[in-house]
């Protein structure tokens, strides 16, 4: 029998010895199982060795063993970068990996600097995934901002990995890992990660969208932050959307739609392209305006002012339009029903001029909103359109029922 096999068949005899003793282990207090497996695990000459022993330790699934896996980081740390040998890497990395996710699983908290350490010299993608991994899950908070910069540059395709697939595996578990910390730092990267150039059979994306609730409840500031900083409509959109699903509170949301509209009314498309992104923007901020049971007092002007550059330039169709005009019905404030009484206004001057309306549907669509706001104000200009000889008799009608509920 070569020397080779004997010391096989010599591992094979510590570890079923090992098996032996746990039982009679279960009988002596912690201290004292973990310092005889940090016994056997240190009589162990290689890594292969060191492995197996570490599957038993395993096993045993013991929170008392915490401090062996963590003695065992420690010294992989100390020894990693002197192995040269493939063979041997392979081995280390192998047992390492095994390492950090028992550092996780048993939530061995005070193992963060070492899993940190072995992330920032083992530039291998198993490695690097278990330990982003193991840091959500020990909730090592104080790394936030590290791992949320080593997301932000791979969100720009910067890491010591080439390969793409292993950026995205790398990505997927520091986007998990976020989630995990939830701490505020986290959220941007994890934001441009769900709009990022990772593909969707890595989940990133994904993954993103889902966290990004769990992060932030109220991430309404750090959005328009993000939506203020950066010219992409694309981002403006998502930042949008990301605000609307959040768990802020409903005057938050309100506030953030109000404040959206602003922001879109105050950027100008280059490209025809980006005319009808903005557009959607401004139709969907228009949606959430109206829809919100809360009303923020900061979107009257914009929609005024939505209203103003119609009249003057034609800047919006008729969509738009009407989409302006029934979220401003949903407003009783003596500002937003003013605003919108001047529009019906305008609209009868206009009539009584003998110009035709751009769209029958917009005086309308003006008519049913004063109606809704049931606010005294549009009384006189309703009265307008009742007594105008220039207006359709259905127009007329509908004038009537508006000013009914109004009064009543």
């Amino acid at each position: 029998m070569n020397a080779q096999l004997i010391k096989k068949y010599t591992q094979r005899a510590v570890l079923v010895l090992s098996l032996f003793l746990v039982p009679a282990g279960m009988l002596l207090h912690a201290n004292e199982v973990a310092s005889m497996w940090s016994r056997l695990y240190g009589n162990a000459s290689t890594n292969q060795h060191r492995y197996q022993i570490m599957l038993n330790m395993v096993e045993l699934d013991s929170r008392d063993l915490g401090p062996v896996y963590l003695q065992a980081l420690e010294e992989q740390l100390r020894g990693y970068q002197n192995i040269q040998e493939t063979t041997e890497r392979f081995a280390a990395n192998q047992l390492i990996i095994l390492i950090l996710r028992q550092l996780g699983q048993q939530r061995v908290t005070e193992s963060a600097d070492a899993v940190w350490n072995m992330l920032e010299i083992n530039p291998q993608v198993n490695v690097m995934s278990e330990a982003v991994r193991t840091l959500g899950r020990i909730e090592a908070t104080q790394y936030s901002g590290r791992l949320a910069l080593m997301l932000r540059n791979m969100n720009l395709q910067v890491s010591p990995l080439t390969e793409r697939r292993e950026i995205e595996a790398v990505a997927l578990n520091t986007v998990v890992a976020l989630e995990r910390l939830r701490e505020p730092v986290g959220f941007e990267p994890v934001f441009f990660a769900a709009n990022g150039w990772y593909s969707t059979q890595s989940g990133v994306r994904a993954a993103a969208r889902e966290a990004l609730p769990e992060i932030v409840q109220d991430p309404t500031d750090i959005l328009m932050d993000i939506t203020r900083g950066n010219t992409s409509i694309e981002v403006k959109q998502l930042a949008f959307r990301v605000g609307l699903d959040s768990n802020a509170p409903e005057p938050r949301k309100a506030e953030f739609a109000a404040r959206s509209l602003e922001h879109a009314l105050g950027v100008s498309p280059r490209t025809r392209i980006e005319e009808q992104a903005l557009k959607s923007l401004r139709m969907n901020a228009l949606g959430a305006i109206r829809d919100l049971e809360h009303k923020a007092d900061r979107a009257v002007p914009s929609m005024a002012r939505m209203l103003s550059g119609y009249r003057s330039d034609r800047l919006y169709d008729e969509d738009e339009m009407l989409a302006l005009i029934s979220a401003m019905g949903t407003f009783n404030n003596d500002d937003s029903v003013r605003a919108l009484a001047g529009f019906m206004r305008y609209q009868t001057e206009r009539r009584e001029r003998g110009l035709t309306p751009d769209s029958p549907r917009i005086p309308r669509a003006t008519i049913m909103a004063l109606g809704n706001t049931g606010n005294p104000i549009a009384m006189e200009d309703l009265n307008m359109v009742v007594f105008s000889d220039q207006w359709e008799s259905g127009v007329r009608r509908e004038a009537r029922a508006a000013l009914d509920r109004i009064m009543n």
